[in-house]
């Protein structure tokens, strides 16, 4: 039923993209504040750490991010992540209707348990950010990519992220 629910989803916003004019943007020169979700650590489990961000354009092809995520998890044990992490980006290609861009990200992952784990993460990723035409200084992006994770004593991680609720929203000043 779940994956009923998130094709029926996924129809819906491409019907919605397609009817609704968008245009490319320069983002050069501009501060972009907004909700990132598109940091993933796996640590003990599997974790999307959400959290506010900031973006900069750089020039009209190259920008940076960064996102501050935290969460708290109780399932019999009780233990916290924070993410500390930075991105680049260079736009591939400036369509009407988004940029597509490719870059790559590193970040500090901090695991608090019954063992306190320390770690890194390293990410490329390919991603597209698109703006309404009644929107104009509101971006949507979406992002995939592999990511590495390496963990005190946990040891290291290799494997790919993205997936259509991984998402990125932000204003544009």
């Amino acid at each position: 039923m779940k994956k009923f629910v998130e094709f029926i989803m996924v129809i819906c916003l491409v019907l919605a993209f397609s009817v609704i004019p968008a245009e490319a943007k320069d983002l050069s020169k501009r501060v972009g504040l907004g909700y990132n979700s598109q940091i993933e650590t796996i640590g003990v489990e599997y974790f999307q750490i959400d959290g506010p961000s900031i973006k900069y354009g750089i020039s009209p092809d190259i920008g940076i991010q960064g996102i501050l995520g935290f969460s708290n998890y109780s399932n019999g044990v009780e233990f916290s992540v924070l993410v500390l992490g930075g991105k680049f980006f260079y736009n591939i290609i400036k369509e009407e209707n988004m940029n597509f861009y490719a870059g790559g990200g590193l970040g500090i992952i901090s695991l608090s348990n019954a063992a306190d784990e320390t770690g890194i993460f390293v990410c490329g990723y390919v991603g597209e950010e698109f703006f309404f035409s009644g929107l104009p200084n509101l971006g949507f992006s979406a992002e995939m990519g592999l990511v590495i994770e390496s963990m005190d004593d946990l040891g290291s991680y290799v494997g790919t992220y993205g997936g259509f609720l991984e998402i990125g929203i932000n204003y544009y000043f």
